[in-house]
């Protein structure tokens, strides 16, 4: 096997890369925005089927770009971590749109939480209870959605970060997984022990089996149908932990830091589990097969998130497009295989035209 397809859904955009591990160079790339949205002061939510499209759209061009893609080993998924996606089981389509990690809107909350309960989530989490983190995102949804409080009634209803969604999607609803690092990014996963806490989930009344099966990042999760064939969905992380094992910070000591919406250091502890003095988050770095490596984690929530911030609002959102549609034309290339362009075109425009994908290929 020569490719390895990559993608990486981020907070501002979906990106993807096809890369040749025999040249060791990047084939092509895509990258699509995502529409940030702003209900109230301080929340900030994304259209999950936005989320999911971009990424199908990303993902069959990469395989219609691959000179030969029945030599394409695996997908890889990277993610924006904590923010919460609610779906229903049985078609995969959205209750709402996704809560963003930036979110707010469960700041008092967690402001609530008695310092006996904190320590708790801290030991258990390595974390500091802020709204930033999934449980309190998961528990509002719990509180102040009918829909979603009927698929729970029903047993229909699946809650999960970015990834899980994206596999459960891209798999037809045949996995509902998600990896140990975006699993620590919760505050409902104990970080030793590796598996949801009976004690957290109780106190924000979440059920269990409402959520994913945690898996070692390197876990085989899937597979994509396209095409006749079949793509292993292989290797899940989380964006900071991808990066920290992509930027080979494999021993403890070695750390990286991140420039993107917001801006992360994560420092690698190794086999040890380490507790800050100085503020920083504990968390699991990554995992190969069940040995887990963890680290120290300090943020900037908002750095280019700023930069984008600024830029929608000084230039108007026609000149964007204009922009946006001038660089589209000058990376992407001409698709080399036009049999499956025509596929994949059939597949975006009709949805679930396919058989492959059924109700998955669309929301509603």
């Amino acid at each position: 096997m020569r490719y390895i397809v990559a993608i990486d859904e981020g907070t501002t955009s979906t990106r993807a890369m096809l890369y040749d591990l025999k040249k060791r160079s990047f084939v092509d790339s895509l990258n699509k925005p995502i529409k940030q949205i702003y209900p109230q002061p301080a929340w900030v939510e994304q259209n999950a089927s936005e989320i999911y499209a971009n990424t199908l759209a990303n993902l069959i061009e990469m395989i219609e770009l691959c000179p030969a893609p029945e030599e394409i080993a695996g997908i890889g998924i990277t993610n924006q971590r904590e923010t919460v996606v609610a779906w229903d089981r049985r078609s995969g389509h959205p209750v709402g749109n996704a809560i963003v990690w930036q979110c707010r809107r469960t700041s008092d909350f967690c402001a609530s939480v008695p310092p006996a309960r904190a320590a708790e989530i801290a030991d258990k989490t390595g974390l500091k209870v802020d709204a930033y983190f999934s449980a309190s995102k998961i528990k509002w949804i719990l509180e102040h959605s009918a829909a979603a409080r009927r698929l729970l009634a029903e047993g229909n209803l699946c809650v999960g970060t970015i990834d899980s969604y994206l596999i459960f999607k891209l798999t037809e609803g045949r996995s509902f997984v998600t990896d140990y690092t975006n699993a620590s990014r919760t505050m409902l996963f104990d970080i030793e022990k590796l598996r949801w806490d009976d004690s957290l989930l109780a106190y924000f009344g979440i059920p269990r089996e409402v959520l994913p099966e945690p898996v070692p990042s390197t876990a085989v999760v899937g597979a994509f149908r396209y095409g006749g064939r079949e793509y292993p969905l292989a290797g899940v992380a989380g964006d900071q932990q991808a990066a920290l094992f992509g930027q080979g910070c494999l021993k403890a000591g070695t750390a990286k830091i991140t420039y993107g919406t917001g801006m992360f250091m994560l420092f690698s502890t190794g086999k040890r589990r380490a507790k800050s003095t100085a503020g920083m988050l504990s968390t699991v770095g990554y995992s190969l097969g069940n040995e887990v490596c963890y680290a120290l984690e300090g943020s900037v929530f908002n750095v280019g998130s700023v930069v984008q911030w600024l830029r929608d609002s000084l230039f108007p959102p026609q000149q964007r497009e204009r922009d946006a549609g001038a660089q589209s034309a000058g990376y992407r290339r001409r698709v080399r295989y036009p049999r499956l362009h025509r596929a994949g075109r059939a597949l975006l425009e009709s949805g679930c035209a396919r058989r492959d994908h059924g109700d998955f290929a669309r929301d509603e």
